[in-house]
């Protein structure tokens, strides 16, 4: 392994910490890090983030990569409003909730009662008139099928370190794993114990070591089966 690369919400980034739990289980395993976790970030973003890098070569087999679903109701959409993007790489930039784009305009994300803090109005109203056309037990079935998919792309080509993270109660549980994976499955439903002051949602300083101690040593449990 030469890089770890993961990719989840805001329950993964820089959520008003200085180090994420990627960073320390990258430093101890002596591996590059890749960050593809973002606020407000979805099931979809990761599943295309972390498509892509395997497509563009960013990522190899041999390398590590963990998942941290998120709720199921979260999407993207491109907007062909265009704005500057900030690098996300500390704690005082990651709440900008776009991501670039090739084309004219910028992706952007949703989550239930984001328009409240929507700038742009067209937007805004797309956000609240998207809330209208959410069905969960859809979004729950598309979430599934693409679940399915995305293991068995990455089966295909030949990532067996790959892993799933549930974190607190972001994750859809119950999941069925393709035998491939179904002993890659880390249970971080505790984390949430260890969150920020006054935000029961997101890890602190604390919370982001003991779910790296957690990652380690479900790796090493693994490496001495």
């Amino acid at each position: 392994m030469e890089r770890l690369l993961v990719a989840g919400c805001s329950f993964s980034d820089y959520t008003k910490v200085a180090k994420v739990y990627g960073e320390y289980v990258a430093k101890t395993l002596g591996l590059d890090y890749i960050h593809e976790a973002r606020g407000c970030g979805s099931n979809y973003r990761i599943w295309r983030t972390v498509v892509n890098a395997v497509l563009d070569g960013k990522i190899k087999s041999d390398d590590l990569v963990i998942i941290q679903y998120t709720t199921i109701e979260r999407q993207e959409f491109w907007s062909p409003y265009r704005r500057p993007i900030i690098p996300i790489n500390d704690d005082e930039n990651n709440s900008d909730p776009y991501d670039a784009s090739d084309t004219p305009g910028t992706i952007i994300r949703f989550k239930i009662d984001s328009h409240t803090w929507q700038t742009n109005h067209r937007e805004k109203e797309f956000f609240r008139l998207h809330e209208t056309f959410l069905c969960e037990e859809f979004e729950d079935e598309k979430f599934i099928v693409n679940h399915n998919m995305f293991q068995s792309f990455m089966k295909d080509n030949g990532f067996k370190n790959l892993y799933f993270l549930l974190g607190g109660n972001y994750a859809p549980h119950n999941l069925n794993y393709i035998d491939y994976y179904k002993n890659n499955v880390i249970n971080g439903d505790y984390l949430l114990r260890y969150h920020l002051p006054k935000d029961k949602f997101h890890l602190s300083a604390k919370g982001h070591k003991h779910a790296a101690n957690l990652i380690e040593d479900f790796l090493q449990q693994r490496k001495n089966k």
